[in-house]
């Protein structure tokens, strides 16, 4: 599963960019996706390779869209979006990468959380410096890590340990409304107040 365009009209990605991206149940979260036509697009969501179901039949070809997670949805590490053109359903593109949907316990024993830490809100981070993500948790796995503008998640941070560090880049929007989520094991945490990106 890949992607296919025709002579003129393309699909180049679809977010997510890397694996180990996990959605929580009743979130918001950002779609993107790049092409070089401007008609209408249609997103729909595979599970295991196989259809699940569309989200948009027809939509503005903005290269983004904020979707809604619901719970319905079964648990899996297997999603991936799927985005073609309305008028030419043979030009489309899939998710390079496979992502997750409440991940789930998995083990009735254990009592799982997750506390972030930093940023917890009113800190204020600078594009072209690196800024310090750290959490508390007793979940022994990989946990993701999401960057909320808003209540729409917008990016996805690769911070390997409870502290870790990324480099604030051009691609940051400027704005006082920044929170961050890290979430694994069905369970998730907040920043408690919005900080700064500037």
């Amino acid at each position: 599963m890949s992607c296919k365009k025709d002579k003129i009209d393309e699909i180049e990605y679809v977010t997510p960019f890397y694996s180990g991206i996990n959605f929580e149940y009743k979130t918001k979260n950002k779609i993107s996706w790049k092409d070089n036509f401007s008609e209408n697009v249609k997103i729909e969501l595979y599970l295991n390779n196989s259809f699940k179901g569309t989200i948009e039949n027809s939509i503005e070809n903005s290269g983004s869209y904020n979707w809604s997670v619901h719970d319905s949805l079964p648990r899996s590490e297997h999603y991936k979006f799927k985005i073609s053109k309305v008028d030419n359903p043979l030009v489309y593109c899939f998710s390079k990468y496979d992502f997750s949907i409440g991940i789930g316990n998995g083990n009735n024993n254990i009592i799982y959380y997750i506390r972030v830490t930093n940023p917890n809100g009113n800190e204020t981070w600078i594009r072209g410096t690196s800024a310090a993500i750290s959490w508390q948790t007793n979940i022994p796995d990989k946990v993701y890590v999401s960057l909320y503008k808003g209540d729409v998640a917008v990016g996805y941070v690769n911070a390997p340990s409870n502290n870790s560090s990324v480099f604030l880049g051009s691609e940051f929007e400027s704005g006082s409304d920044y929170r961050i989520c890290v979430s694994g094991k069905g369970v998730f945490d907040f920043s408690d107040d919005y900080f700064k990106i500037q």
